[in-house]
């Protein structure tokens, strides 16, 4: 749950850029990964490659990156911000295929890598 003071300078920073003339647009973050990237590719003989299907099952998500993402989901409605949702550009109902064009999306299990960023931002515009 996020607490209240988060709310509040939340709250506080996207209403001094509404009256300072700027537009906000919410961008919720991407889920974290239940295993780190490098289980994709491996470093035979350090490392095995240990999830060669390089796919993050939703159901597998940290229960606290959905409960974090309906509290700010109330909040930004509750300021009627328009809002551009990470987790679609990457996940479907059940999965979240993490390669692209030979590249990965994250390159650790918080963080996008370039072709994750561009990938995940590629609609933005729209």
């Amino acid at each position: 749950e996020i607490n209240s003071l988060v709310k509040m300078q939340l709250q506080r920073t996207i209403e001094y850029f509404e009256k300072n003339g700027k537009q906000v647009i919410f961008i919720y973050p991407p889920p974290s990964l239940s295993f780190e990237p490098i289980a994709c590719i491996g470093m035979p003989p350090f490392r095995p490659l240990l999830n060669a299907e390089c796919v993050q099952k939703v159901q597998e998500i940290d229960p606290q990156y959905y409960m974090g993402t309906i509290e700010l989901k109330k909040l930004v409605e509750a300021l009627n911000i328009p809002t551009y949702d990470t987790f679609a550009q990457i996940c479907d109902d059940s999965n979240c295929p993490l390669r692209i064009d030979g590249g990965l999306l994250y390159r650790n299990k918080a963080y996008l890598t370039v072709i994750g960023s561009e990938k995940v931002f590629s609609k933005f515009q729209e």
